[in-house]
Order: C-alpha cells, then sequence, then structure tokens
C-alpha cells in the first residue's frame, strides 16, 4: 500500500515507522531531495525513506524504529545525546552514519562492526 507524506508517495511501512519517529521527536521532519545534517528531513526515492535526520532532539539512544526503515542508507542524528549504538542490525543498505555532537566512544565495537560491514561511521 502507498501512503502520502507532504505530497510524497511513501510505502506503508515506512509511512508507519515515520509517524513513529514524528512523534518521538515530536517534530514533523521535511522532505527533502538532499539531506540536512542540520535539520529533520527525510529524503524520499523509490517510495522508500533513504536518508534521515534528525538533529538536535535530545535522543539519548538510536531509536528502534529506524530499524524498520529498511531502505535506509544514511542516518544522521547529530547532535544529540546519544552515548551507545545499538538498533541498526536490521539495516542492510546501511552506508553512512552521522553521529558528531554525542556522546559515542570512537572505540566503540559497534562502530568497528558498522565500519566492517562497510559502513562509514562520522563521529
Amino acid at each position: 500500500m502507498i501512503m502520502k507524506y507532504k505530497g510524497r508517495k511513501i510505502i506503508y511501512d515506512d509511512y508507519q515507522a515515520l509517524q513513529s519517529v514524528i512523534e518521538l521527536i515530536n517534530k514533523k521532519l521535511r522532505v527533502s531531495d538532499e539531506l540536512k545534517l542540520t535539520d529533520c528531513n527525510i529524503v524520499i526515492r523509490d517510495n522508500r525513506i533513504t536518508e534521515l535526520s534528525i538533529y538536535d532532539r535530545g535522543l539519548t539512544s538510536i531509536p528502534e524504529v529506524l530499524n524498520k526503515l529498511t531502505g535506509l542508507e544514511i542516518i544522521g542524528l547529530q547532535c544529540n545525546k546519544i552515548s551507545e549504538i545499538s538498533g541498526l542490525d536490521g539495516l542492510i543498505k546501511l552506508s553512512g552514519l552521522f553521529l558528531g555532537g554525542n556522546n559515542i566512544n570512537p572505540n566503540d565495537s559497534k562502530i568497528r562492526e558498522l565500519m566492517n560491514k562497510g559502513v562509514t561511521v562520522y563521529i
């Protein structure tokens, strides 16, 4: 089933996950053609959310609901309060993770694990 978010078509599962993200951060996400890491926004390609940025919303952990967005290639979670990386195991298309401005230990084993899978991690 195809839904619409801000005039853009997305598959139902992505729409449901997006609604959960919006509730969690208490802010609607803009739809952009290009990801802006200093904003809360998404990029939609082929009816899938492929890029997402949640900037400066006080997150203390990576939202588990992101695992439901299986088309995600790039995630920006900059300037939050995240101290541990978890909940990204189901994102097989993930290629970039932006975590600058958080409390992440650069030697965290999860970072090495992601990098070994080909994900570029920016801290």
